[in-house]
């Protein structure tokens, strides 16, 4: 396709609406190679897929932070007051 005076290219309704899908897979986290697989072969089962994958990483870092972490390395400040985070010397 040419090029409006503006030096902006033209795109279809097809290549916009494959950007668009894109841009939204990227923004839900998806990495670049699981959507060149995804788009080589569209389903919603591979949308549930990643889904329920981002929802367990998500679980799984949440009960990371909610665990030892607050114990070890916070020193024992109450809520609300100014913390001080005490790295462990190796």
């Amino acid at each position: 396709m040419g090029r409006p005076i503006t030096g902006y290219p033209w795109y279809r309704a097809d290549q916009l609406r494959r950007a668009r899908l894109i841009a939204l897979l990227r923004l839900g986290g998806m990495p670049l190679a699981e959507i060149r697989s995804f788009l080589a072969a569209p389903s919603v089962a591979a949308l549930d897929a990643f889904a329920r994958r981002l929802r367990r990483e998500l679980r799984d870092r949440t009960e990371v932070l909610a665990g030892p972490p607050r114990e070890l390395y916070l020193d024992g400040r109450r809520e609300g007051s100014r913390m001080e985070v005490a790295w462990p010397v190796r």
